[in-house]
């Protein structure tokens, strides 16, 4: 037999079983990406995006890709550096089966404008086979009241005398 769960062997039967160990465990990866913040003030400014990636597979992986679509390739951008070793998934927040980074990048637009842009993580086991996994995060540029302030210098500056006669 090559699948051994559905034998029935009768009183007094024998039966051979083939058992084969494939560790040829497909790798799964998720990724978030969080920004902060997440409203600005128009015109913009600095934004700090955090990426985390799990490997959520029961086999070590290697981190091998971390690709934004609007910032490019993050491998030296920020905290970001790959590849990097993932371990087999451990079912706890943290530890060695988990790879966190970050990076800050100025973000502009009008009021009522969004800046969204997604992270790609890619990994591979040691047998080659590959996941990928995708997020996103989203920043709101939010309106700022209109004000002008005007200051009125003359120039040249000048002084002016009054000269009066008569008094003593």
């Amino acid at each position: 037999y090559e699948n051994c769960t559905d034998v029935v062997i009768a009183n007094g039967g024998t039966a051979t079983c083939t058992i084969t160990n494939d560790d040829d465990i497909p790798p799964t990866v998720e990724v978030d990406k969080i920004a902060d913040p997440t409203t600005l003030a128009e015109p913009g400014g600095s934004v700090t995006f955090s990426v985390k990636v799990h490997n959520a597979s029961k086999e070590a992986v290697t981190l091998t890709s971390l690709v934004d679509d609007v910032y490019g390739n993050l491998d030296g951008v920020g905290t970001c550096d790959v590849p990097q070793p993932l371990a087999a998934d451990d079912a706890a927040a943290g530890g060695d089966d988990e790879y966190a980074c970050a990076f800050t990048k100025t973000v502009a637009g009008n009021a009522g404008s969004t800046h969204k842009d997604t992270v790609t993580a890619t990994v591979v086991d040691d047998e080659q086979d590959t996941d990928t996994d995708e997020d996103d995060a989203t920043v709101t540029i939010t309106n700022v009241d209109s004000s002008i302030v005007v200051t009125k210098t003359p120039s040249p500056a000048r002084t002016a005398s009054i000269r009066m006669s008569g008094m003593e």
